[in-house]
């Protein structure tokens, strides 16, 4: 008997085969004379099989809503014995109630005769969850299949062969009828019917299916119906409706949707004169639609002429423009425009960048006032000067024996001169005479050399050249240059700009300025001059731009320091400051 009763458990098909076949075996199994489930659903009591068919009256009624408040066994001594037991099934919102009956009031309810009747209530939630691992087997048995299928559609050459192999799988899977629409310049056109290799379009059965299936790529949802339902229901899909009408009670219809990125490009349609379909079913149907979904458009896309593939082409992206939009898609486009109006029209400053040297106007070169010897410089590059500080000094003990002899000559020429005059030889006093000029001039001379062997600085200034410390006592020539002063006052900058931006500066233009040395400081310029000559350096041309400093000048500046200077050129669009280079370098190029 536990033989049969394990047969039940493991019983294919609905419940609607099992619970008549489970009464009998249990009321066989303890031996009873009456056996009923009774199911609550909605707080509404009724009785789902019975053995034998017959009607319960109200005893058994209320023993079974005495049973649902209670988790044990309850017996009941009323017109003979009388067991029930609440039964919950994991995973379903109903409950169950097992009621077992003897019309002999004498029988007592044994310790085995009540095993029994427990054993019997766990054959509902074995035979559940045997069925639910069935489902689960045949669930993976059909996923590898789907995708089995789609793989097979990746290397068919033809969409109306593809479309059929895809109705032909869905029919022999899901039992029914199969028609598979695809979207054809904004209507969908039947594309296959399972197992008819030659299709037949323009007839008055595929004209309904058209209609039926545009019903459901109009409402882009899944639409179920049933024969005997469709005559209660609203008009919300007449189409279905009226394809309903002509069939028998038992149809049941499926239009879903088969979506691409979000795009409905094709519809599946389902008839079938059974069951209705399963949760089951419908995941399956589902993840069918998803698989085939890219390979069917892709060879959709590729079938017929270049003039036919255009046409496709063209009526996806007007589909896509003029299609539904819902409140994102309606923001999102929005944005797209009002950024798209903000990179053409809306302006931004135009910067130029432009590297600079800093330069000085005061800049002294100091040269060797004669022929000499440096006699003493403690001076490097570098070194902040004073002005009237000595920077240079040359050897003049030379000058000073020149300066003693030129002094004797003078004095014996003065008196060469004196007595000439006293012995009235006129020739000779002019002779003396002209001798004592010369002599003057060549004393004036080396007193005007050792005067400027002391070189001193004509302002306050910086060594920006020469280094004279290692040179003491180096002979040095006249005229050649000894030190390099430059000015700690009247700054000015030199800009360098490459020459495919000097058409967008001109004069007055500001700048703002960061030196290299302290990039944190920003400081602002105004350009004074552009010198109208290019410069070639490290491969490019540019062009030299003086600005001058607006503000007082830092006592940390010195010259030679460099940076980068942002030029203020005006304004222009986002497009423009986005691909003005790239224009340009277009023009240059692509040209004949």
């Amino acid at each position: 008997m536990l033989d049969h009763l394990k047969t039940t458990s493991e019983l294919n098909g609905g419940a609607h085969l099992f619970w008549p076949e489970f009464c009998e075996q249990i009321q066989h199994f303890l031996g009873a004379e009456r056996f009923f489930v009774f199911v609550r659903r909605e707080e509404k009591l009724s009785r789902v099989a019975g053995s034998p068919e017959s009607v319960a009256d109200e005893h058994w009624l209320t023993l079974t809503r005495s049973a649902l408040q209670h988790s044990k066994p309850i017996l009941h001594k009323s017109h003979g014995l009388r067991v029930a037991q609440k039964v919950l099934i994991p995973g379903e919102e109903t409950e169950l109630v097992l009621v077992a009956g003897w019309l002999d009031s004498k029988i007592e309810l044994e310790n085995e005769r009540l095993f029994k009747f427990r054993i019997g209530a766990q054959l509902p939630e074995q035979y559940q969850r045997n069925r639910a691992l069935s489902q689960v087997k045949t669930d993976v048995s059909r996923l590898a299949q789907v995708l089995e299928l789609a793989s097979k559609l990746q290397h068919k050459a033809h969409f109306s062969e593809a479309a059929l192999e895809s109705c032909n799988f869905l029919s022999a899977t899901m039992n029914s009828q199969v028609a598979i629409g695809w979207l054809e310049q904004d209507q969908v056109v039947l594309a296959a019917l399972n197992h008819q290799p030659q299709l037949v379009t323009g007839s008055t059965f595929s004209s309904q299916l058209e209609q039926v299936m545009a019903e459901s790529f109009a409402f882009e949802e899944e639409i179920c119906l049933h024969r005997q339902d469709s005559d209660n229901e609203k008009a919300e899909y007449p189409e279905h409706q009226k394809f309903l009408q002509r069939k028998p009670l038992s149809t049941t219809v499926l239009s879903m949707p088969v979506q691409l990125k979000d795009n409905t490009v094709g519809v599946i349609f389902l008839e079938r004169d059974s069951t209705a379909f399963q949760e089951s079913e419908l995941w399956l149907l589902r993840l069918f639609a998803e698989h085939i979904s890219y390979p069917l458009n892709s060879l959709y896309l590729d079938t017929g002429t270049l003039r036919d593939r255009w046409k496709r082409v063209k009526s996806i992206v007007v589909r896509k423009i003029r299609g539904k939009k819902t409140s994102r898609d309606l923001v999102l486009f929005g944005s797209a425009i009002l950024m798209l109006l903000a990179v053409l029209l809306f302006p931004l400053k135009y910067r130029v960048d432009a590297n600079f040297i800093l330069q000085t106007d005061s800049l002294k070169v100091v040269t060797a006032p004669f022929d000499g010897y440096l006699a003493l410089s403690n001076l490097r590059s570098g070194d902040e000067v004073s002005e009237g500080q000595i920077v240079a000094e040359l050897d003049i003990r030379e000058l000073l024996l020149e300066q003693a002899e030129a002094l004797a000559d003078l004095q014996r020429l003065q008196r060469e001169s004196k007595k000439a005059r006293a012995s009235s030889a006129l020739a000779d006093m002019q002779i003396a005479l002209a001798q004592v000029e010369q002599a003057q001039s060549h004393l004036q001379k080396i007193r005007y050399r050792i005067e400027g062997s002391q070189i001193k600085s004509p302002f306050n200034s910086i060594l920006v050249e020469g280094d004279l410390a290692q040179l003491s006592g180096s002979p040095i020539r006249q005229g050649e240059v000894l030190l390099k002063l430059a000015s700690l006052s009247d700054f000015y900058l030199e800009l360098e700009a490459n020459e495919r931006v000097i058409q967008d500066l001109s004069i007055g233009m500001t700048a703002d300025i960061r030196f290299v040395t302290r990039p944190d400081d920003i400081f602002q310029v105004t350009l004074e001059k552009i010198i109208p000559v290019a410069m070639h350096k490290e491969g490019a041309n540019s062009f030299r731009i003086r600005a001058s400093f607006n503000g007082s000048v830092p006592d940390w500046w010195r010259p030679g320091m460099s940076g980068l200077a942002k030029v203020d050129a005006g304004e222009r669009s986002i497009f423009w400051l986005l691909f003005h280079n790239l224009i340009d370098s277009f023009y240059m190029k692509f040209w004949w």
